[in-house]
């Protein structure tokens, strides 16, 4: 059934991304190996702690920092193009800003920009990732923001946060049959903004959140058909709070 198929993506997507309560992500499984010298046009890599990192061109095997590298700031150009490692696009650590204006892209079950702790990530044009995949995964207070597009295939989430972040969605999210807009754990600021989109396939969820979370939504989800456990908002657990999307006067 659909309801029961849900919580079991769920599950995965909280143990293998930043959603994960219990903090265990396959990012950092990656993040913790030293990092190898990229044959590609994120430079430089491996980077050093408070340096700027710029994408330009393309980049065949995307950029990961080394265990202990913090305070990037990670800049993808216009035009440029960031694939995936067999793992993730972008991987950083801790205190970091990365700012897409350009493509990122990851393969079936990858993701394409993930974070760790106290980070800004701000998405100003495209993150593609097919079927499974996470478009933007991240840990607890982060600050995450998409003014692009972000496009998940089915069983995927466009965004997957863990506690106390804020995501602000001023773009298009889309995910595939039984994905996720916005997946998140505890204690988050989630904003549909006016000008935002949410959109999924049949069986999707637009926002779902485990709890004390504060979701307020001005823009339009849409998802499709369902005969189990979905919808355009889930928040589940204690403590939400939920702010539709204002009347509009006559």
């Amino acid at each position: 059934m659909r309801g029961k198929g849900l919580w079991r993506r769920q599950g995965r997507l909280r143990r293998c991304g930043a959603a994960s309560l219990a903090g265990a992500s396959l990012v950092f499984v990656g993040l913790g190996l030293g990092a190898t010298p990229a044959n590609a046009a994120c430079a430089p890599d491996p980077a050093t702690s408070g340096q700027t990192v710029t994408c330009s061109g393309t980049d065949t095997d995307g950029f990961q920092a080394g265990a202990g590298v913090d305070s990037l700031n990670v800049n993808v150009l216009s035009g440029a193009i960031v694939n995936d490692n067999g793992a993730l696009s972008i991987g950083v650590n801790d205190s970091n800003t990365v700012n897409n204006n350009g493509t990122v892209s990851a393969g079936s079950g990858l993701t394409g920009i993930a974070v760790g702790n106290f980070n800004t990530v701000i998405n100003n044009s495209t993150i593609t990732v097919l079927d499974s995949g996470l478009g933007i995964q991240a840990i607890d207070h982060n600050v995450i923001t998409n003014a692009g597009t972000i496009t998940t295939g089915d069983n995927g989430a466009a965004i997957s946060v863990g506690d106390n972040n804020t995501v602000t969605n001023s773009g298009a999210l889309s995910v595939g049959a039984s994905g996720v807009g916005v997946f998140a754990g505890q204690n988050n600021t989630i904003t549909n903004a006016a000008t935002g989109t949410i959109t999924g396939g049949d069986g999707a969820s637009g926002i779902f959140a485990v709890g004390s979370a504060t979701i307020t939504n001005a823009g339009a989800i849409t998802v499709g058909d369902s005969a189990g456990f979905s919808g355009g908002i889930m928040a589940i657990s204690d403590n939400n709070g939920s702010r539709p999307r204002p009347a509009v006067p006559w």
